[in-house]
């Protein structure tokens, strides 16, 4: 463990666009995806092509998923501005898998050890 205490605050900069968020899913039915999720994960929604259960994507924005592109997975991403001070001591840059299972905490856990 660190010897040092910090009293800090995280901020998340982006979100992670999954399919409960107001105007994702609605998209992917509009374009025939189909949403569902899988008997073990209840509370995980994921874009399946219309006739076949793949692939089972779980968020509703990606980068390069050409597969489910015509059912409304898209790529276009949202873009946030911030000025960082001498107050911010680092930045975490993370892809969905890493953003999904660590919380805020867990990161600047990680990092101050």
């Amino acid at each position: 463990m660190s010897k040092f205490l910090f009293t800090s605050i995280s901020m998340s900069l982006t979100i992670t666009f999954v399919l409960f968020l107001s105007g994702e899913a609605e998209r992917i039915t509009r374009f025939n995806g189909r949403i569902r999720a899988l008997r073990h994960e209840p509370s995980v929604k994921r874009v399946w092509l219309p006739h076949h259960n793949a692939p089972g994507l779980a968020m509703s924005r990606v980068l390069g998923d050409f597969c489910l592109k015509r059912y409304g997975v898209i790529s276009e991403p949202e873009f946030t501005h911030r000025r960082l001070t001498e107050n911010d001591m680092f930045v975490v840059l993370a892809t969905d898998g890493v953003s999904l299972v660590y919380i805020h905490f867990n990161c600047f856990v990680m990092i101050i050890t």
